[in-house]
């Protein structure tokens, strides 16, 4: 395993990843609408429960505390312990494994109707990002559902401004390549919903925090499949092909 692989970024993180992820204004707005939207689409795709869920890496069980209530079984993995306890602290129901569904394989994860995988692929490098994708590929039913995200999209406006200006970015996941990762591993994109469209300058990032009148008329445009991937950060509901 390659040390410089985002696979051990997180190995020694535990209460330490919540209270970072508080600290910056626009991060936290993110997270705000990360989970409104991702329990409302949870619902609506699953109105009976989800009967299986895999929250892969978990972490320190956001994304699953959110999940979890409207699912029969729930199932969390991640590589880092000290996440996964802090997890288990939130997550009564779901059941943890500690590996790498990449090179481990977990029997008691499989047939899963729902996936999710959030603030990672834009993140991990692009070899992983494949190894993951093939991982839950064989994870999930034919016809179940995998929602994810891009939290370090290059298209949106603000990186664009960016890159116009001259500067150089270091984002690499253009929804181009997301939708190739998907569609390689056998995941076809059904809808995008987009967080902060607005946001094109650093000063806004900082008035994300304060959720003023003027954000919460202009955040409903970011909901709008069309223009998701000019946002910062977007969820994608993509669906197991039969």
């Amino acid at each position: 395993m390659n040390n410089g692989s985002y696979r051990n970024s997180h190995l020694s993180k535990g209460s330490d990843y919540d209270a970072d992820l508080s600290i910056g204004n626009f991060d936290s707005y993110m997270v705000s609408h990360e989970s409104e939207i991702l329990a409302r689409v949870v619902q609506s795709i699953f109105p009976d429960k989800v009967p299986r869920y895999l929250d892969f890496a978990c972490g320190t069980g956001r994304i699953l505390s959110t999940v979890e209530p409207y699912t029969e079984e729930s199932f969390g993995v991640d590589v880092s312990e000290s996440m996964v306890s802090e997890a288990k602290n939130k997550c009564k129901k779901t059941v943890f494994h500690i590996a790498d569904i990449t090179s481990t394989p977990t029997p008691t994860i499989d047939n899963i109707d729902l996936a999710t995988a959030f603030r990672f692929f834009g993140n991990a490098e692009q070899q992983l990002r494949v190894s993951v994708l093939d991982a839950l590929s064989g994870i999930v039913r034919p016809g179940g559902y995998l929602i994810t995200n891009n939290h370090r999209n290059p298209g949106s406006l603000h990186e664009r401004l960016l890159r116009l200006k001259g500067e150089p970015g270091s984002l690499d996941l253009s929804h181009s390549n997301l939708t190739t990762l998907l569609n390689n591993s056998g995941f076809t994109i059904e809808r995008k919903i987009g967080i902060g469209l607005w946001i094109y300058r650093h000063s806004l990032r900082r008035d994300a925090a304060n959720s003023n009148s003027v954000l919460r008329h202009l955040e409903p445009l970011s909901k709008l499949n069309a223009l998701a991937t000019l946002c910062p950060d977007y969820i994608v509901i993509a669906r197991k092909q039969h």
